[in-house]
């Protein structure tokens, strides 16, 4: 006869039991009732919702889109993040000088005429206020 004493685990119980009185939860249940709770609630995760907010009707994205836009969007950042982090969209040093990625200096090359519009509409309308406000 051994006489070891082993330690006690609550956490293996805690499982036995919550299995166990699922499982009678389950049983007690008429299966027609079962089949309507189990469509409400598989209809319940596809449907968006409905509610009102400030007297405006707002809708719920569904908890499947919800999830479905989620993955959606980690993926599309994860992509971004490789993409940014490539050769093409990246500078470079050649030498003592700073060279632009491949794609950098393409959208420079399409777009340098207007990133310079603004960046001077920018920097004249800081003057032309700092004008105005020494006038005053």
């Amino acid at each position: 006869m051994s006489t070891e004493v082993t330690k006690f685990d609550p956490a293996s119980y805690v499982d036995k039991v919550r299995d166990k009185i699922k499982q009678s939860l389950i049983d007690v249940i008429p299966d027609d009732q079962w089949n309507v709770m189990l469509k409400a609630e598989i209809e319940g995760f596809f449907k968006s919702k409905t509610y009102s907010q400030y007297g405006e009707q707002r809708e719920q994205p569904s908890e499947f889109r919800r999830i479905v836009l989620g993955v959606l969007e980690e993926e599309v950042k994860k992509r971004v993040r490789d993409m940014l982090a490539s050769a093409e969209w990246s500078s470079y040093w050649d030498g003592n000088k700073q060279q632009a990625g491949e794609e950098i200096a393409r959208i420079a090359r399409e777009n340098g005429a207007a990133i310079l519009a603004k960046w001077l509409e920018a920097a004249i309308g800081q003057v032309i206020a700092s004008i105005r406000f020494n006038n005053q």
